[in-house]
């Protein structure tokens, strides 16, 4: 498994099988849409052969290059039950969420009062604005 997710960890490997999933397609259609030689897309090729993620037909003087859904279908299964994992985490960890930024607001209100500092809690509450902004696009 290590080598199948080490050969998708470059993205023109990882571009490479995506075009794939589309169909079949020969060497000289993979390459096209990269600057690089021949011999850099054959490297490229031979790194997904040996994880098992592609597999190569020559006809002639035509090497097609295949999608091997077998090696696919085993990184699904050993993904899919992770996946399962943080779904089963995620509402615990919002409510979690939502309980320590309650706690921290309390802690600040009395911070508030007892200081009396109103630019002190416009600062704090942009802070809190900014927090809660990144948490929603993460």
């Amino acid at each position: 498994m290590a080598q199948i997710f080490s050969a998708l960890a470059d993205p023109t490997r990882l571009s490479i099988v995506e075009r794939l999933n589309a169909g079949p397609a020969l060497v000289s259609d993979l390459a096209r849409p990269f600057a690089m030689s021949a011999p850099a897309i054959s490297r490229h090729l031979r790194v997904l052969e040996r994880a098992g993620l592609i597999h190569r037909a020559v006809r002639g003087r035509h090497h097609w290059i295949h999608l091997n859904p077998t090696a696919l279908s085993a990184m699904g299964s050993w993904i899919n039950p992770m996946l399962n994992i943080t779904d089963t985490l995620q509402p615990s960890l919002s409510r979690r969420l939502v309980i320590e930024r309650t706690r921290q607001a309390a802690h600040a209100d009395s911070l508030y009062e007892t200081a009396g500092n109103r630019s002190l809690r416009s600062l704090l509450l942009k802070s809190r604005l900014e927090e809660s902004k990144q948490a929603n696009q993460n």
